[in-house]
């Protein structure tokens, strides 16, 4: 599949005549009209002079066997050992996007957009990559358009020189034996039980090629290997007892059944967790039943999201430009006061623009595995007197905790909880020491700027903690006639609750019927649809449905708007 990009845009400050730093002078400046400054700031759009042609190439090759084998050990009894095997490559090459560090140095001469002479471009180092002294030749023209446009054709070249590509190989392997039969006789029935285990192995690889942020990809790239696996043992069990059935007439019961199981799982690198489920059916009358059940989940993160056991890197690990956060609190963060825009005596202030930053994103080695429980209640009714006519409704309820997902910097800025993932370092800016433990190990996708007043932390963490609960109905009825069988239905989801929690200690509140703040998880209220199904004597059919959302209110930034 190719998908077409935007060329990409940077921001810069570029030097003109009279700058102190007469290497960094870009021969093509040009001031503004009535004005004396040695430089100015500008925002460079890659399409303009470059035009279309950025595009991404990707792919995906799957293969996929399974099978069974089973052998009758009795009437009662019998024995199945089943297996699948299989694997996915998949493919990613972002071709002609813009070289950002490339712009950079032909704009200042510097990597970096301040066109600093101090900070580094490499993480771990002290180098400091340099164009200059910048000549019409290898300098950047950003203040002519068409045909008068001066640009080299080798620095348009540089321009384009930004290839990336990531490569993924998954693998999965799992085998199981199971033993299925009959233990005894209840006076309702026989007593049915299926117990086994099973062994699980996946792998997962990444293969990541990518620029190092120093210049052209064709000089400067870093290659990742990231080779992850885990590995699952399980056991399980299930047993089906028929407690009561319609022969025995008993007043109230017609039917009930008991459904227990449990599953035992112990992980290569999580340990071991065991999970149970009840779950049991109440038969009135005829067509009548009452039902209820009851769980225990366990999730445990992607390799990909827990990446390195040490580091935590993968992918999609790296250093950005810090996020743009409105309204920052100076008594939760009082490092605030002295930053640009930031006086004394301000009750809050933003970071973002002027007030540069980084943030850190990828993988977590930190990451726990994700838990649940979740209940039910519910009724069906098919009565004698309408056949065709079908009914039901379940109570639900669903916990999670420690949902994993990446918090928004805006939203954990005022989170309990997650407010540490914020750090501002003040007016001075972050040391030398501060930027290397920011940038260790993580690939650079923006410059340092000269003075880095705060960093993000965006890495993905077990921070969310839900209670959902709703009712969901359901209503059919089929009837023939004689152009044919008709089919109408009606269902609905209502929910009742949706609080959630994000952060340890954090205030539990309410994003019930809202959409926008959680993006993960739908919190509308209400969802429905009616239909009607027609299968006509002759072969042909036709259906029509109409879906309905209920009113809601839309959850941008701090205001909720309907």
């Amino acid at each position: 599949n190719v998908t077409r990009n935007t060329r990409g845009t940077v921001q810069a400050t570029i030097f003109g005549p009279g700058a102190a730093s007469t290497n960094q002078i870009n021969p093509f400046y040009v001031g503004l009209p009535g004005s004396v400054a040695t430089s100015e700031t500008v925002r460079f759009d890659a399409n303009e002079l470059l035009g279309p042609g950025a595009h991404t190439n990707a792919g995906e090759v799957a293969f996929y066997v399974s099978g069974n084998l089973k052998y009758e050990l009795s009437k009662d009894w019998r024995v199945t050992l089943g297996g699948v095997s299989g694997s996915t490559d998949s493919r990613s090459q972002s071709i002609g996007a813009l070289c950002g560090s490339c712009a950079l140095l032909a704009l200042n001469g510097t990597t970096n957009g301040s066109g600093s002479l101090t900070t580094v471009s490499v993480p771990g180092t002290t180098t400091i990559v340099l164009n200059s002294p910048l000549t019409a030749a290898n300098s950047l023209d950003v203040f002519h358009t068409g045909a008068a446009n001066l640009t080299s054709a080798a620095v348009k070249a540089q321009l384009t020189d930004s290839l990336s590509t990531q490569a993924t190989r998954q693998t999965m392997r799992d085998a199981t034996l199971k033993l299925e039969g009959r233990l005894f006789d209840l006076p309702g029935g026989s007593v049915k039980v299926a117990t086994g285990a099973e062994m699980l192995f996946y792998t997962v690889k990444e293969d990541v090629t990518r620029p190092l942020g120093t210049g052209p990809a064709s000089t400067g790239s870093s290659n990742l290997s990231l080779p992850f696996d885990r590995s699952v043992k399980s056991a399980f069990v299930e047993v089906l007892a028929p407690l009561v059935n319609p022969s025995q007439n008993i007043p109230f019961v017609r039917s009930a059944d008991l459904n227990l199981s449990g599953r035992y799982d112990k992980y290569s690198d999580f340990g071991s967790t065991s999970n149970p489920k009840i779950g049991a059916n109440w038969e009135i009358v005829e067509g009548f039943k009452l039902r209820a059940n009851y769980a225990k989940s366990f999730v445990a993160p992607a390799l990909t999201s827990r990446g390195d056991a040490v580091t935590g890197t993968t992918a999609e690990t790296s250093v950005a430009a810090g996020p743009s956060i409105t309204n920052v609190s100076t008594a939760t963060y009082p490092n605030l006061i002295g930053l640009p825009g930031c006086a004394v005596g301000a009750t809050t202030c933003n970071l973002g623009g002027g007030v540069t930053g980084l943030q850190i994103n990828g993988g977590n080695a930190a990451l726990k595995p994700q838990k649940g429980t979740s209940y039910a209640f519910g009724a069906d009714w098919h009565p004698a007197f309408a056949s065709g006519l079908r009914l039901s409704a379940t109570l639900w309820n669903n916990k999670i905790i420690g949902a994993i997902t990446a918090p928004s910097a805006a939203f954990a800025v005022n989170a309990a909880g997650l407010n540490s993932l914020l750090t501002v370092y003040g007016p001075a800016g972050a040391t030398p020491a501060q930027i290397a433990a920011i940038t260790a190990g993580r690939p650079l996708t923006t410059s340092i700027p000269a003075t880095v007043y705060y960093v993000y932390n965006f890495q993905q963490r077990n921070a969310l903690n839900l209670n959902v609960q709703g009712v969901d109905l359901e209503a059919s009825y089929h009837f023939d006639t004689s152009i044919g069988d008709f089919t109408a239905t009606a269902i609905a989801s209502y929910k009742t609750k949706f609080d959630q929690q994000v952060g340890v200690g954090a205030t539990t509140f309410s994003v019930l019927n809202t959409t926008g703040f959680n993006t993960t998880f739908p919190s509308i209220k209400l969802d429905s649809r009616a239909g009607l199904d027609w299968r006509g004597k002759t072969g042909f059919s036709a259906d029509l449905f109409w879906n309905h959302t209920g009113a809601y209110f839309n959850w941008s930034g701090s205001a909720a708007v309907p």
